[in-house]
């Protein structure tokens, strides 16, 4: 389990509550540059 399989279960629950589309792919693409440091 990574850091970033966290976020993205975290996301996954914040979309079920109505998070905004835009900003959760904005969201995914900080995660990827963010994974690509670690």
């Amino acid at each position: 389990m990574t850091l970033r399989d966290d976020i993205n279960k975290a996301v996954k629950k914040a979309r079920i509550k109505g998070f905004n589309f835009v900003r959760l792919t904005a969201y995914e693409d900080l995660l990827g540059r963010i994974a690509k440091r670690f």
